[in-house]
């Protein structure tokens, strides 16, 4: 029996929505957004030894598609559970200087792998999609007791598909913030993995359908 589609048999049909699923990002591939790992040596530090120190970074994601939150990893020293609680979120940008308030997307905690310096990977707790064009924070403070969240010397700049604007540094709980200690730029990576347009998708699926049909035709 054939299934009719355009004047297509069952096989054309299924021949077009697999290659449109092909379309679709690869399970498991995923993109650096913005990160200087590996890092070159652990030369510097920041100390967050206490719930009042956050260091946030700033990024801006580019235009195109959106991008799923897949995780963070931060390169961290003296992280032991208990007592230590790291707590990494992404925040909103408002156009300002600061971080925004506003917490777009938390993660769970990894376990401690002693009281050395080790890469910690941060998962999402809730799917998140970084937005075209869009700005972003990274913040990283503590929840309970303390670490060292290191960083290279010299100061390793972080690329990948997102653009790195600056970083801020606050010993007061959030009520003010500052550049800190300076060029010391933290060892991290976001990584992320595109997500389409379903209408890019669509159209593409379309658009092999009509090839097939025209290839009938002939």
């Amino acid at each position: 029996m054939k299934f009719e589609c355009f004047g297509l048999n069952r096989g054309t049909v299924r021949a077009v929505l697999v290659a449109a699923t092909l379309l679709l990002p690869a399970s498991g591939w995923s993109a650096v957004i913005l990160g200087n790992l590996p890092q070159t040596n652990d030369n510097n530090q920041t100390a967050l030894p206490s719930t009042a120190f956050i260091k946030a970074f700033s990024f801006t994601m580019p235009l195109g598609d959106p991008f799923k939150l897949d995780s963070v990893v931060l390169r961290l020293t003296g992280f032991t559970t208990p007592p230590d609680m790291p707590e990494v979120q992404i925040r909103n940008h408002t156009g300002g200087v600061n971080p925004g308030s506003t917490v777009l997307a938390s993660f769970t905690n990894p376990a401690s792998q002693g009281s050395g310096t080790f890469n910690y990977t941060f998962t999402p707790t809730a799917p998140f999609l970084f937005q075209s064009s869009t700005s972003y924070w990274l913040w990283v403070a503590v929840s309970a007791g303390g670490f060292d969240f290191e960083s290279s010397s010299p100061a390793i700049t972080p690329t990948g598909i997102a653009t790195y604007n600056t970083f801020r540094f606050s010993n007061d709980s959030g009520a003010n913030f500052s550049t800190g200690a300076g060029t010391n730029i933290n060892s991290f990576s976001i990584n992320g993995s595109p997500v389409p347009e379903p209408s890019a998708i669509v159209l593409s699926g379309l658009g092999l359908a009509a090839l097939a049909f025209a290839k009938r035709k002939k």
